[in-house]
């Protein structure tokens, strides 16, 4: 895996800002900032983390943004991608099959109409949400850390990192979710689900750095993250309907 072996203040400086945007919008974004603003406001902090990168001097290469790296980052991602598919289809096959997929489908966000499930699909999983955090968690922050730690202490920084970014939405989004129900109501469910999602998140983190880092470019975890939040998406909507 390549690293970036430059060091300084200006990429320690750079670092810490990078962490408290994300902290302070993460925050933000959950509690006061009105759904209907969230793909503007997300690609607004995407296009700050561009004007930290260029402050910091991270290159393209750096960002996973080199054209000559992107026909790797497309052969993991497809990858990636046919696998996550393959796997989230499969899984939603059997439990809807077993009848044990109910709970999980009390979530009203699947349970809207057609332009609702198209709109999210096509426009705002890809550009709210994966590559804004692709951009910023495998890109900014990733290649920051590199400069000023080893290989592997950058992928269990940021994949933790991008773990917490997870733990405002599910506690502002956990009550509404039916197949939450039981461990919620269990002495410290909450915490457990959170913890739960923490783990996931920063698991799936480490993979999108993996496949950043193998393939060059911030494509392959890109793929690989779409695949995985429209697929389970579009899963849950087509068997909640």
């Amino acid at each position: 895996m390549p690293r970036f072996g430059r060091h300084g203040s200006r990429d320690t400086i750079a670092l810490v800002v990078v962490v408290t945007l994300l902290a302070a919008y993460n925050v933000s974004r959950s509690l006061w900032i009105p759904p209907s603003w969230h793909l503007l406001t997300n690609l607004l902090t995407a296009a700050v983390l561009g004007g930290i990168a260029v402050w910091a001097g991270l290159d393209r290469t750096e960002l996973g943004l080199h054209n000559d790296h992107h026909p790797s980052g497309f052969r993991w991602g497809t990858g990636a991608l046919v696998l996550v598919v393959a796997v989230v289809a499969a899984f939603g096959i059997v439990t809807s099959r077993l009848g044990t997929s109910e709970g999980a489908l009390d979530d009203p966000r699947l349970q809207g109409p057609l332009p609702d499930l198209l709109y999210e699909v096509l426009v705002n999983t890809p550009l709210g949400t994966v590559a804004v955090e692709e951009f910023a968690f495998r890109g900014v922050l990733l290649g920051l850390l590199l400069r000023l730690t080893t290989t592997t202490r950058a992928i269990v920084v940021s994949a933790l990192l991008f773990g917490c970014w997870h733990i405002m939405p599910t506690l502002t989004t956990a009550a509404g979710n039916g197949a939450m129900d039981g461990l919620l109501a269990l002495p410290g469910g909450l915490a457990l689900v959170v913890a739960g999602n923490v783990l996931v998140t920063g698991f799936a983190g480490a993979v999108f750095c993996a496949l950043r880092l193998r393939s060059g470019s911030l494509l392959a975890p890109a793929l690989a993250h779409l695949a995985t939040n429209d697929a389970s998406y579009v899963v849950g909507w087509l068997t909640n309907h």
